[in-house]
């Protein structure tokens, strides 16, 4: 199952997807509850996510009014900012259309606070920009300073580093501690008592795709220890003389990764900026050896 597919099917349980919400915004106290939420259709999503999945739900307690969009992202993405104002732009557009259905929009219409996550899930450390201001530049080709009630900010959770958020659900808890411990690799290092709930484990590794969990999924069911079976794992290749293998492995991954990231980068920015390859290529810095190289890969991307 794709990661993306699998992260929709974790994160479409109302506790743990609140879990995120009431952590980043309400820090951890149950300010959202699961009563007051509902399913909300996939409309936006086909519209802006194209293959990125996001999670929409509708709140609504008394007066209090929200649509809450979670969007998990693998690779990053130097875009993401506008992306996700598209998402706004277009909820706030079909609130209106539903308000409005003579094509005026009648006096005192409310619209709902639209609230977005990215959980960026990628194991390279995001360097994209985390506010709109870090993408324009002024008349002198300066990057402009924005009042912050005037700029747009990125909510992000980061696996790769982000573990201290108050979740009040193990199940994601132990999900975000297990992607962070794999890819720092000190899973093995970890509480070998500890007990990882086995969809956490799934989702884990539908985006580390560690083929020692992947063993260890199909060795043991129920709950996991995972840390004890990794660290046995551990000891075991170490005396067979793999590691270095695997390392190597995952450093020639790693340079395929930059290539796909850096590909797909570059098509985000100039369908969101309205750049040609070249402009796209200056703003991500690619080397001019390497240009040609991108370009194929561009005019591959388009093709499909």
């Amino acid at each position: 199952m794709k990661p993306d597919i699998q992260l929709k099917k974790f994160f479409e349980h109302d506790d743990r997807f609140l879990s995120l919400f009431n952590a980043y915004f309400y820090h951890g106290e149950s300010v959202l509850k699961e009563e007051y939420l509902s399913p909300d259709d996939s409309e936006v999503v086909k519209l802006v996510a194209s293959n990125h999945i996001a999670v929409i739900r509708r709140y609504k307690e008394n007066e209090y009014f929200a649509l809450f969009v979670l969007e998990n992202q693998s690779k990053v993405d130097y875009g993401m900012v506008v992306r996700i104002m598209k998402y706004q732009v277009l909820l706030y557009e079909r609130e209106l259309r539903k308000a409005s259905p003579n094509n005026y929009t009648p006096k005192g219409t409310k619209l709902p606070m639209v609230r977005a996550i990215v959980l960026y899930t990628g194991e390279k450390e995001w360097d994209g920009p985390r506010k709109l201001s870090d993408m324009i530049l002024d008349e002198n080709g300066q990057k402009i300073k924005l009042d912050p009630a005037e700029d747009f900010f990125l909510n992000i959770i980061e696996l790769n580093k982000d573990v201290s958020y108050n979740l009040n659900n193990q199940c994601v808890q132990d999900f975000m501690d297990l992607v962070h411990q794999l890819y720092d690799t000190t899973i093995h290092l970890g509480d070998t008592d500890r007990v990882y709930q086995r969809d956490a484990v799934l989702a884990a590794y539908s985006i580390t795709k560690d083929e020692q969990l992947k063993l260890i999924l199909e060795q043991e069911e129920g709950g996991v220890k995972v840390c004890e079976a990794m660290r046995e794992l551990f000891q075991d290749e170490r005396n067979k003389g793999r590691v270095e293998g695997r390392a190597e492995g995952r450093a020639e991954g790693r340079a395929e990764e930059k290539i796909e990231t850096n590909t797909i980068n570059l098509r985000s920015i100039m369908v969101n900026l309205n750049l040609n390859a070249d402009q796209a290529m200056d703003a991500l810095s690619i080397d001019e050896k390497d240009r040609d190289f991108y370009r194929e890969k561009l005019a591959a991307l388009s093709k499909n």
